[in-house]
């Protein structure tokens, strides 16, 4: 079959008028696509959050959530590639979806709201409550049916507006393309930097989700406007009969190709799918990495993810302006895959750098608390990009290579981006899938899952690259035979030296390093140190704490160290200490011994009755758990707690062998040390999901989370999970909450307080444990009474 040359290929309506204003059209095209951006990853945090306020916060459910909402657009993006090369009018058609879009956001409070989801996901714990993969099986199908409509919509907004601008210009595909993709991340980064850091605290959930909606349909009715009323704006599609019914869309393309065959149009493909994969794949990785290092706020995620963002939107604008001047894509497709490869490589290299690199500067912020904020925050962008920067930059690059090489057929260009973005994206899905559900964990036991699947990562992208180089060096019919062994020889010595660097040459993880907690501790533990001497404090012979249990969990890293004469342990999630215990009972007990017991026995003296049943949020060091279950009245202690490493690093706390099985944290865990911990029930799930999907009530609720402030901590900390709280008591219950006073302002404390009382009106007591950091809320439905001194014990 003959190739079609670029004045062959089937030219469109819009070609035709001379006076054609091509500025005002793009204009309006990328604005409502900039837009579109916005509003759509604003959708994304905010649904996010909402679902997983129903299905629960444990990592599993959000990536439930993620994976409902990536599977949506990938198969928008394929069904609406299928679709619009054979719909004559393409633009009205980007409006209509706009349309549905803001539409169904208007709807979202009522859809995704509690009152309407709670109860229809309570049936399904219940009835599944002994099949968990059931369950999440089925909470999984529950998200895709809410997510369906509108991601569906969304995926398709892109082939559909590519099939427009090609309906304009045919000359300039893959620009079109590349550009509309570079604008709608822009939207992305702009939507997301917005919602983390303005809208949701400014606005609330339900306002940021109208106003998102509010962007779609405002774009929705420009656009409808525009295509009803101008005809010229139109630039209807030219349907033509298929030259070759049958044929794939790779066959079709190769044979409008001079030098790119069909097998290496298929590779191409599949090296789009491998840079998803990859790049999802750091993503998850680098975020484990800079969690330790900058800290788990919602601040910090929202950093990440715009640093990573704008790494992928310089790289594929990058691209899209140069990408006509290349000539053999798929080499150099290749040659980004191995690029981002040694870039991964060098950045892991910098891993037990960055504590430093963020202590460095925090070491020396001002004393303003305003300004401070700022340049930390401006900080943590700059350690971000160290890491993510260069390797995202050439992710970016990729995506308009391979459109490249699938714009030789502008007739089939709906169809062609469509499936492009769907395989890039089903590539996404795996890739953050599997290293946070499967690498991580499985690889952890071989010291740090997360070390290992940075490997893994770097791995399949230089595999990839360099088999597309080898395959495009065999075609190359510029080179004669002896050039071409030369340059496949230097592909297999590039293998073999990237093989051995990438396992044998990438300095080991430093989980005492790694653990440092710096986000936390720069202006306390490590003020004033030189670099000498910060790394000098983790050296193993000069290390005052033995680190003894490590675990990359699903949601953090726990650690849990003792010093040297093992009398104190502590426990660290993400480098933070949560919790110390004097384990052998001698040593002076620490103010957070104090709150952990208090925790415990406050609320059970409090109580009015003998108090039979009692729930524990969040397992900590055990000590908690250990006080309740010692009261003569409990027989059944249950407890929730979202990290499985937490509950297997409990055993670490219990007193030595020697020592009175009630030291410690009481060895609640231990029924052979501790006959009492027949009646404490440890239950990995979410605390506040675990309320949501259960009907039973309680004498006594304890919520110790981590500090308001950490990412997913903060919906233990709202009016609707006390609200719920108070719906699970039995009469004359009692709910206690423990809050942190580290890092947090009087005028922020005050809002939790009152916010605690608005939760159960006047019936609150607030008390403060000796000269502890914390104080502890106790609310009921009823109106308390005084302690009980009888059962005070110590």
């Amino acid at each position: 079959m003959p190739k079609l040359a670029a004045a062959e290929r089937p030219k469109t309506q819009g070609n035709t008028g001379e006076n054609f204003n091509y500025k005002f059209i793009y204009s309006i095209v990328f604005l409502c696509f900039l837009l579109s951006g916005i509003s759509g990853l604003t959708y994304e945090v905010v649904w996010t959050r909402m679902l997983t306020n129903v299905f629960g916060g444990t990592t599993l459910a959000v990536s439930t959530v993620l994976t409902a909402f990536l599977g949506g657009l990938a198969l928008g993006s394929y069904i609406g590639g299928k679709f619009i090369d054979h719909f004559k009018k393409p633009l009205l058609a980007y409006g209509c979806l706009e349309l549905m879009i803001g539409l169904y956001g208007v709807c979202v409070p009522i859809i995704f709201s509690e009152a309407f989801l709670a109860p229809v996901w309570q049936t399904v714990v219940l009835s599944t409550q002994n099949f968990q993969f059931i369950s999440y099986l089925v909470r999984f199908f529950v998200a895709l049916i809410l997510l369906g409509l509108p991601t569906v919509l969304m995926g398709a907004t892109l082939p559909i507006l590519s099939r427009y601008l090609t309906n304009v210009r045919t000359d300039i595909v893959t620009f079109n393309v590349g550009s509309l993709y570079t604008v709608n991340t822009a939207g992305a980064i702009i939507g997301t930097f917005m919602t983390g850091f303005i809208l949701l605290p400014a606005v609330g959930v339900n306002n940021s989700v109208y106003i998102a909606a509010s962007l779609n349909l405002v774009l929705a009715t420009l656009v409808i406007f525009l295509a009803m009323a101008n005809q010229k704006v139109q630039a209807d599609t030219v349907i033509t009969k298929d030259e070759e019914p049958g044929s794939t869309l790779e066959a079709k393309i190769a044979s409008a190709q001079d030098n790119i065959p069909l097998h290496l149009i298929r590779y191409s493909m599949l090296a789009l799918a491998i840079s998803g994969f990859v790049a999802l794949t750091f993503e998850v990785v680098w975020t484990r990495v800079l969690t330790l290092v900058l800290g788990s706020s919602t601040y910090a995620f929202t950093t990440m993810l715009t640093t990573f963002l704008i790494g992928l939107t310089l790289g594929t604008a990058i691209m899209t302006k140069v990408q006509e001047k290349i000539e053999r894509p798929v080499l150099w497709i290749g040659a980004l895959l191995v690029g981002i490869g040694i870039t991964g490589f060098i950045t892991a290299c910098l891993f037990n750098e960055l504590p430093w690199m963020f202590l460095s500067k925090a070491q020396k912020l001002p004393s303003d608390p305003t300004t401070s904020w700022f340049i930390l925050t401006f900080h943590k962008f700059v350690v971000s990009s160290a890491i993510m920067f260069f390797p995202t930059l050439l992710s970016g690059m990729i995506f308009p290579l391979v459109v490249r090489v699938y714009s030789a057929r502008p007739d089939h260009i709906g169809e062609s981006v469509g499936k492009l973005y769907s395989v890039n994206t089903f590539g996404s899905i795996i890739g953050s899938f599997s290293s946070g559900f499967i690498f991580i964990p499985l690889f952890g036991i071989f010291g740090s899952g997360i070390h290992t699947t940075t490997k893994i990562a770097i791995l399949c992208a230089l595999a990839s690259g360099l088999f597309l180089i080898y395959n495009d060096i065999k075609i190359n019919k510029s080179l004669n035979s002896k050039q071409r062994k030369i340059s496949i020889s230097w592909v297999y010595i590039t293998a073999l030296v990237g093989f051995f660097s990438n396992f044998f040459l990438m300095p080991a993880w430093d989980k005492s390093i790694m653990t440092t907690g710096v986000a936390i501790y720069h202006s306390l533990s490590y003020k004033n140190l030189t670099k000498e001497q910060f790394f000098n404090t983790f050296k193993e012979e000069n290390a005052s704490e033995n680190i003894v249990f490590y675990k990359e969990g699903l949601t953090t890293v726990v650690s849990v160290t003792s010093t040297k004469d093992g009398n104190t342990t502590l426990l660290k999630n993400n480098g933070k200490v949560d919790a110390g215990v004097p384990t052998d009972g001698d040593g002076p007990s620490s103010a957070d011994m104090v709150t952990q017991v208090l925790l415990g026995q406050l609320p059970l003296l409090l109580h009015k009755n003998e108090p039979e049943n009692v729930l524990v949020v969040g397992l900590g060091s055990g000590c908690t758990a250990g006080s309740v279950v010692r009261y003569p009245s409990i027989k059944n202690c249950k407890v929730c707690e979202i990290e499985q490493a937490v509950i297997d690093a409990d055993k670490y706390f219990e007193p030595p062998l020697d020592k009175d099985p009630l030291f410690g944290n009481g060895s609640p865990l231990n029924s052979k040390r501790n006959p009492l911990a027949e009646n404490v029930e440890a239950i990995h799930t979410d605390g506040r999901n675990y309320l949501l999907t259960t009907d039973e009530k309680f004498d006594i609720i304890i919520s110790q989370p981590a500090d308001p402030w950490v990412q997913g901590a903060s919906a233990l900390f709202t009016k609707e999970f006390w609200e719920l709280g108070a719906k699970h008591l039995k009469g004359n219950g009692l709910f206690c909450e423990w809050i942190q006073l580290y890092s947090i302002t009087p005028e922020y404390l005050a809002v939790l307080v009152n916010t605690f009382k608005q939760a159960f009106g006047k019936s609150v007591y607030l008390f403060r444990p000796g000269l502890a950091g914390e104080i502890l809320l106790i609310g009921s439905n009823e109106k308390l009474i005084h302690l009980k001194l009888k059962h005070w014990t110590t």
